[in-house]
């Protein structure tokens, strides 16, 4: 009965929602023009990260010694490339930082009174 009763409010919810609130009223648009699109391409779900820092870093450009670099591509993807690169390296700083080698248990329950380090992000074992 709780189940259902969960279920009752969920939907009411949602149909609530559905009935008072728009999401994109295409009418306002007006009619879909293939060449007023922004960029020609739609990336596959593992570039959507890669295409949207594109997308919204503004053109900017550097003009020196005759060379033009466009920092409208360098910049984001060495952002995004860079912020993925930090989060792989972390488990191996967070490693060195503590001096803590041993094999670990990650879906193990933490005990926050030996363990206090795996319940939260700490730079030093206690």
């Amino acid at each position: 009965m709780k189940s259902a009763g969960y279920f009752f409010v969920v939907a009411g919810t949602i149909f609530f929602l559905a009935a008072i609130a728009q999401i994109n009223p295409v009418w306002k648009y007006g009619p879909y023009r293939a060449d007023q699109v922004s960029a020609g391409s739609q990336p596959d779900w593992y570039m959507g990260v890669a295409d949207g820092l594109l997308r919204v870093m503004p053109g900017w450009e550097i003009s020196a010694w005759g060379h033009t670099l466009a920092l409208d591509n360098l910049v984001p993807l060495l952002a995004g490339v860079g912020c993925f690169l930090a989060l792989g390296a972390y488990p191996f700083v967070e490693s060195w930082a503590t001096g803590d080698d041993r094999e670990q248990h990650v879906l193990d329950r933490p005990l926050l009174r030996d363990e206090t380090g795996r319940s939260g992000t700490s730079a030093a074992r206690p």
